[in-house]
């Protein structure tokens, strides 16, 4: 066999590791011992994010969902966050268009921004954001479109901003923003067109601005405004 003589001593170098696939996952490093699940069209059935996952005897905390990861795989059933707890990004467009994944999606504590589109047009039923501690924003498109999407939605008392058409187009029945103590913005068509919608919007005293059209084509039936808005846009109940 032949042999390798390296002058300087030691052995070979391998080049680094970049992407990898592991449990069905694909994945980039990006940093010392973090990576982000990247696109990979073969991905199938239920999606489970890990928290970390070990290759080449390195162990990677797993803290983003790329941008465009998941994007129109309508062959994903279902999506679990329940063990992703080094998440804190879910990449804009990341589930966009998986009309076939449905069930709850519960966002774990760990996540801090949701970007824009991130589940626009994906079959969700449910939406938990009941231990979201950490999750600052929420995105324009971020679940628009998401016609089967039910329930209450309960904003956490980190975020800051509900971004545009962050829930248009969907079929919430209710909207708690009790908790959202930190809440300064209501984006433009932020919940446009959810009928089924009902109740009284209770906006809290940290909200300076409601875009325009924000609660239109809604059902609700009042609004309590706790604080002083600086803005309020055309149309926004």
């Amino acid at each position: 066999a032949a042999s390798i003589t390296l002058s300087g001593g030691g052995s070979p170098s391998l080049p680094p590791v970049t992407e990898f696939v592991n449990g069905g996952l694909k994945y980039r490093v990006t940093g010392a011992d973090t990576v982000s699940v990247i696109r990979d069209s073969s991905v199938t059935g239920a999606v489970s994010i890990p928290a970390t996952v070990t290759e080449g005897g390195v162990t990677y905390r797993v803290t983003e969902i790329a941008e465009f990861a998941f994007e129109g795989n309508s062959s994903i059933t279902s999506l679990s966050l329940d063990h992703a707890s080094n998440l804190t990004r879910i990449g804009r467009h990341a589930f966009i268009s998986c009309t076939n994944m449905s069930g709850t999606v519960r966002i774990p504590a760990s996540v801090s921004r949701i970007e824009s589109a991130g589940f626009t047009n994906s079959g969700i039923t449910g939406l938990d954001l009941s231990g979201a501690d950490n999750l600052t924003y929420i995105g324009s498109n971020a679940f628009s479109h998401c016609y089967s999407l039910a329930g209450t939605v309960s904003i956490p008392s980190g975020v800051t901003e509900i971004g545009s058409y962050a829930f248009a187009w969907n079929g919430i029945t209710g909207l708690d923003l009790s908790g959202a103590d930190s809440l300064r913005e209501v984006g433009q068509e932020a919940f446009f067109n959810c009928g089924s919608l009902t109740g009284t919007a209770d906006i809290p005293a940290s909200v300076t601005g409601i875009g325009e059209y924000a609660f239109d084509r809604t059902g609700i039936t009042g609004a309590v405004i706790r604080g002083r808005l600086t803005s309020i846009g055309t149309k926004a109940f």
